[in-house]
């Protein structure tokens, strides 16, 4: 499986971006958030969902990993409190699903999302 992902980051004021989410002290002042995020298999784009990714702030490190005919993306970001490992899980047809974890109990995720494939014909 030939797998490509681009993920486009961008530099947002916390205040800003959270509005009344945010509160002082909770965040720096600036951090980084993925904007868009492409997957691309065996030269075909997937879909990918913004839910997948568009709530993970403080974006420190992403990692690809690639195992028979599955990828998972894993997402490293926050501090603190606010520390998460997301996983975005694909094949070379779609997205399946999303986990975040909590770094201190990382057995079991804090959500999940499964992604279905829906063709209209």
């Amino acid at each position: 499986m030939a797998v490509t992902v681009v993920a486009k980051t961008k530099v947002v004021n916390a205040k800003d971006f959270l509005g009344p989410r945010f509160i002082e002290g909770q965040f720096t002042d600036t951090f980084s958030v993925i904007e868009n995020l492409e997957i691309v298999v065996n030269n075909r784009k997937l879909v990918v969902p913004s839910s997948a990714f568009i709530d993970l702030v403080d974006v420190r490190k992403c990692e690809l990993i690639l195992s028979a005919g599955q990828g998972v993306l894993h997402i490293y970001g926050g501090d603190g409190s606010e520390s998460f490992e997301g996983e975005i899980y694909f094949d070379k047809v779609a997205v399946r699903r999303r986990a975040v974890f909590d770094p201190a109990s990382p057995k079991k995720p804090m959500e999940e999302t499964i992604y279905s494939l829906r063709v209209i014909e």
